[in-house]
């Protein structure tokens, strides 16, 4: 079984605290579901965990290098509770893929690493 790298990006990603309680309440037991590994007890701390509705400020996982066989999971459950703005989960895996989720609220779309010249007047040939 190999490993994974994890990040993310948070862009104004406004959750229902509720629902996002939910959440991670879904992901502290694996019973919960044959899948749960990388996002197993993933904390999502809020701006303002008091209100009805607050920012994520930070997505914590114990082991950055874990096995996320529970990405696509995540991301659909992370849709469910994001009211606006969006969020990007990347993954890496230990022989070289990249891939990723931008989740907006009700939505999820698959993202994959393509490669791009920045400057075509540089050429290593030259």
């Amino acid at each position: 079984m190999g490993y994974f790298n994890f990040d993310y990006d948070l862009v104004s990603a406004v959750v229902d605290t509720k629902k996002i309680k939910e959440v991670e309440n879904f992901f502290a037991n694996k019973g919960n579901h044959k899948k749960i590994t990388g996002f197993y007890k993933v904390s999502i701390t809020l701006k303002n965990p008091n209100d009805d509705t607050s920012q994520i400020s930070r997505i914590a996982i114990s082991d950055i290098y874990e096995s996320f066989y529970d990405d696509r999971l995540f991301a659909k459950k992370l849709s469910s509770a994001l009211l606006s703005g969006y969020i990007d989960l990347y993954f890496a895996s230990e022989d070289g893929d990249h891939w990723g989720y931008r989740v907006e609220p009700n939505k999820v779309y698959k993202m994959s690493i393509a490669w791009v010249v920045d400057d075509p007047s540089y050429l290593l040939n030259s």
